[in-house]
């Protein structure tokens, strides 16, 4: 007899156990299913927020641009005095005399010819 009382126990048990991971599993997946809606509804009230802020920030940084055209079309003109231009060396490159690998523009970034006029920048 006592050997069906402890078989009759520990089914008790197993059946208590079951119940007990179920109910964790449930209450595991209602959690999980509660941080994403949260996640979920974070993501869309900061991406509002930014996406006012970007609008802020273009059209504060399109009235500083069209403010700074207004002025300098008024202003000096832009870049170096033409005399300042004229004052930098010019040189003609050729591959013959240069025992280096072919240079590039430093503007276009494309490899000097020969017989290519260039100026040389000072450093």
């Amino acid at each position: 007899m006592d050997r069906y009382m402890d078989l009759q126990g520990k089914h008790l048990d197993y059946a208590l156990n079951g119940k007990v991971m179920l109910c964790t599993g449930v209450v595991l997946f209602i959690l999980l299913l509660t941080v994403l809606c949260f996640h979920s509804y974070v993501r869309i009230l900061f991406r509002d927020i930014r996406r006012r802020h970007m609008r802020r920030r273009a059209q504060r940084l399109l009235s500083i641009s069209t403010a700074g055209t207004t002025s300098s079309t008024t202003g000096a003109s832009k870049g170096l005095d033409s005399s300042v231009i004229r004052t930098i060396p010019t040189i003609v490159y050729t591959t013959k005399a240069s025992y280096f690998p072919p240079l590039e523009c430093a503007v276009c970034l494309s490899e000097f010819e020969d017989d290519e006029k260039a100026r040389v920048l000072p450093t």
